[in-house]
C-alpha cells in the first residue's frame, strides 16, 4: 500500500473522531459563555485543543502507518515478528495468523490427498498390467487353436484380479463422498456375520475352512450395514486366502465380545500363516503386501487399507495382531446401541 493511500484511508477512518472532538470543545466553550462568563476566551482553548488533536493525530498516524506496513510485511512473510502497538492490532494479527495457519493446513492436506491419490492410481495401473499381459498371452494361444483347461482357469483368475482391483478403486472413490453414502443405523452383528459367511460359503468349502460364530449373538451396534459388511468381508477374504490348506480343515472364528457397557468387539480369528513382525506395523498402508503378499499374486495390498480407512470414518477401532505360523486376529470395536 502506497503512503498516499495510507494517508487517505487514515483521514477517512479518523475524520469523525476529529470533528466530534472539535465540536465537543466548541460546545463546552459555548456552554461556559452562555451560563458563566460572556467574556470567556475562545481562541486560547481552541488553540490548545487543536494542538492536542494535532499531537494525537500524529501519534495515531504513526501507529496506523506502522500497522499497515506490518500487515504488508506479514503478507510477504507470515512469520514476520514485530511489536504491535495496540491490543486491537494484536488481536487482529492473531486472528489473521489463525486463518493463515488453517488455510495452509487445508492446502497441505489437499496436497497430501492428491499425492496419495496419484500414487494409488499409479499403483492400480501397475497392478492391472500383469493380468492384462497374461490374458493377452492366453488369447494368443486361443488364436493358435491351442488352449488347455489350465489356460481357461488362468483366464478366469486374471479376470477376477482385474475385477477386484476395479471394485476396490470404486470403493476408494466412494470414500471421497463418504457422508453421502453413509447411513448410520443399528446393526445386528450376528446377522451381518452370517450374511458374509453365506456370500462366501463356496470359498469356505473349496478351501476346506469352517466358519464358527461365538460370543454375544444379540449385540446390536451403531454402524452402517453396507460398509460394515464390506469391512468384515475384506477381512474374511484375507483370512481365507492365507488360511487355505487342502490337507486339513481349519477354522475361522467370529467372536463377539462385550468389553464394556458401551462397547463390543468383533474378533475374526484365522489359523493361517500369520504376519511377520517386520510387516505388522505396515499392513494397513496402501499397496503394502509384505512377505505374504509377494507369495500370493492375488494380493493387492489395498483391502486392509480400505478396511482401516472405512472403520475410522465409521468411528470403529480397527486392530490387527498376528503370530507367524499360528494365525491372525483382526479386532473391530463398535459402539453399542443404548
Amino acid at each position: 500500500m502506497m503512503s498516499k493511500d495510507i494517508i487517505y484511508n487514515f483521514v477517512k477512518d479518523k475524520i469523525l473522531f476529529f470533528l466530534l472532538f472539535f465540536l465537543n470543545t466548541l460546545f463546552i466553550l459555548l456552554f461556559v459563555y452562555s451560563t458563566v462568563d460572556h467574556n470567556v476566551e475562545f481562541l486560547y482553548p481552541m488553540v490548545i485543543s487543536t494542538s492536542l488533536v494535532f499531537v494525537f493525530g500524529i501519534i495515531e498516524f504513526y501507529r496506523y502507518y506502522n500497522f499497515n506496513k506490518k500487515i504488508e510485511n506479514r503478507t510477504n512473510n507470515p512469520k514476520y515478528k514485530d511489536m504491535l502497538l495496540t491490543n486491537e492490532q494484536k488481536n487482529l494479527i492473531s486472528k489473521m495468523e489463525e486463518i493463515h495457519d488453517s488455510y495452509m493446513k487445508e492446502i497441505n492436506d489437499l496436497k497430501i490427498e492428491r499425492n496419495l491419490k496419484n500414487r494409488l492410481l499409479g499403483q492400480w495401473v501397475h497392478n492391472l498390467k500383469t493380468p492384462i499381459t497374461v490374458q493377452d498371452l492366453i488369447f494368443q494361444r486361443i488364436n493358435q487353436n491351442y488352449i488347455t483347461e489350465r489356460d481357461l482357469s488362468s483366464l478366469k483368475n486374471e479376470n477376477n484380479i482385474i475385477f477386484n482391483n476395479l471394485q476396490n478403486l470404486l470403493n476408494l472413490i466412494r470414500l471421497e463422498e463418504f457422508s453421502k453414502d453413509y447411513m448410520p443405523t443399528t446393526v445386528n452383528l450376528y446377522f451381518s456375520i452370517n450374511k458374509v459367511i453365506k456370500r462366501n460359503k463356496n470359498l469356505f468349502l473349496y478351501n476346506n475352512l469352517l466358519p464358527k460364530v461365538e460370543g454375544d449373538i444379540d449385540a446390536v451396534v451403531l454402524s452402517d450395514e453396507k460398509w460394515n459388511e464390506f469391512i468384515i468381508e475384506q477381512v474374511v477374504s484375507n483370512a481365507i486366502k492365507y488360511s487355505a490348506e487342502k490337507s486339513s480343515a481349519k477354522i475361522i472364528t467370529f467372536k463377539v465380545e462385550r468389553i464394556s457397557k458401551a462397547h463390543v468387539t468383533l474378533k475374526i480369528i484365522d489359523e493361517g500363516i500369520g504376519i511377520p513382525n517386520s510387516d505388522i506395523d505396515r499392513v494397513l498402508e496402501p499397496f503394502f503386501t509384505g512377505e505374504n503378499g509377494r507369495l500370493n499374486r492375488d494380493s493387492t495390498g489395498i483391502g486392509l487399507y480400505l478396511c482401516a480407512t472405512i472403520a475410522k470414518k465409521l468411528n470403529h477401532e480397527f486392530k490387527i495382531t498376528s503370530m507367524v505360523g499360528e494365525g491372525t486376529t483382526v479386532s473391530i470395536q463398535y459402539l453399542l446401541k443404548n
